[in-house]
């Protein structure tokens, strides 16, 4: 059986522009691997967005509570609850830092709750 490290690296998309933040019903109709399957799954981190040097992406089976992980400029990571926007893990992050993440969040905040919603199997409201 073949093993992949994301959902990414089993469309084929790794390392391709057009790989990055591809949805997650896409991913499914590439690979042809049921829902089922791709929910018994490792857990993985799925990019979302990369926006004034700063990495954003959501893990899959982390739980109903919507959170971010950042990666930030000189390797630096923080995780932030998304509703409301808050420090979930500082990691290795200065305030300043921080700050300046959570004003990249914010505008782009409902995708993200979107986008965690639906990798990890979460209902979305109406």
């Amino acid at each position: 059986m073949q093993t992949y490290n994301s959902f990414n690296e089993m469309a084929g998309t790794t390392g391709s522009p057009e790989g990055a933040g591809v949805d997650f019903q896409t991913l499914l109709e590439r690979t042809g691997v049921s829902e089922m399957s791709a929910f018994n799954m490792s857990p993985v981190l799925i990019p979302l967005e990369q926006i004034s040097g700063y990495k954003f992406s959501i893990g899959s089976k982390e739980g109903p509570k919507p959170h971010v992980h950042v990666n930030g400029p000189g390797n630096k990571n923080a995780k932030f609850w998304l509703d409301p926007l808050s420090v979930k893990d500082k990691g290795n992050m200065r305030v300043d830092e921080l700050n300046a993440a959570m004003k990249l969040i914010e505008p782009n905040k409902e995708t993200f709750i979107q986008q965690y919603q639906k990798y990890n199997f979460i209902p979305q409201k109406k």
